[in-house]
């Protein structure tokens, strides 16, 4: 009769764990994970500066150029240290046989702090070219020199995340009445400082393990990876000062380009409400 009894009380409360995957829940998760971030910049000055001289009674023509151009270029990729995060969850589930769906809101307070080492390379070159023309013959070079040097330094970029949300879709197969297996995809949004931008939107896929502990709670643990779109910013410019005796352009560009993700491992303790 005692064992009839403990299988009996086994069949319950497999009923009763059945049931509790379906509903609406609420949580607190926390997490460790890495932030990684990628820049390059390039920035480029060039000034064109062309002089026209005359001698009427030899007929000739003398054109000097001078082309001076300074190109700046960064780069730096590096994954930071651990960093830890925590905040709340909130979503619901449905289950279909042994599946379980369900949609899930999110947001963290997180300390994910990249430092990196940018490696930057300036060259400037300068080309000095003089041409000459005869009785309204051809332009003939008759002085052309270039000459370029290079510096290069290392200087320390920062990144730093400090608050993620978004919401994801979730779907798993129960292995057991009590353990689910999943995978998630969905929407996120960060914030940053020290970084070319406020916030950044990004696409999260994961999976994870949660299993029931009875009484309406639930355990969980799981991989997160989130990728943000990249950000980039380009400007060109041109200024042109124009007379008959010379010409001086000057055109500027720049190119900055910068990308984050982040690598998380969470775990959350989730209670799913009694009756929905």
């Amino acid at each position: 009769m005692a064992c009839i009894g403990v299988v009996a009380s086994n069949l319950v409360a497999s009923a009763g764990a059945a049931e509790d995957w379906s509903g609406l829940y609420v949580g607190g998760a926390v997490s460790a994970g890495r932030l990684k971030s990628s820049m390059s910049y390039l920035e480029q000055y060039e000034s064109l500066w062309s002089e026209r001289s005359f001698v009427v009674g030899e007929d000739r023509l003398t054109v000097r150029n001078v082309d001076d151009v300074i190109t700046i270029g960064a780069h730096a990729s590096d994954t930071g240290d651990i960093g830890p995060a925590a905040g709340l969850v909130f979503g619901g589930n449905l289950r279909f046989g042994r599946a379980v769906a369900g949609v899930e809101f999110n947001f963290d307070w997180a300390d994910f702090t990249n430092v990196s080492t940018a490696h930057v390379e300036a060259t400037a070159t300068r080309t000095d070219t003089t041409l000459q023309s005869n009785n309204g013959g051809p332009f003939v070079p008759i002085l052309s020199h270039e000459e370029s040097h290079t510096e290069k330094a290392d200087a320390e970029v920062s990144s730093d995340l400090d608050w993620k949300t978004g919401v994801v879709g979730r779907l798993g197969f129960l292995v057991t009445e009590s353990s689910l297996v999943y995978g998630l995809v969905g929407y996120a949004r960060a914030g940053f400082s020290d970084a070319p931008f406020d916030t950044r939107a990004g696409v999260t896929l994961g999976a994870g393990l949660e299993a029931s502990l009875g009484s309406g709670w639930f355990l969980r643990t799981e991989y997160r990876r989130t990728e943000f779109e990249t950000w980039e910013f380009s400007s060109s410019t041109t200024q042109v000062d124009a007379s008959v005796w010379g010409t001086e352009q000057i055109n500027h560009i720049s190119h900055l380009k910068f990308s984050a993700s982040i690598d998380e491992v969470r775990g959350a303790l989730i209670y799913k409400f009694k009756g929905f």
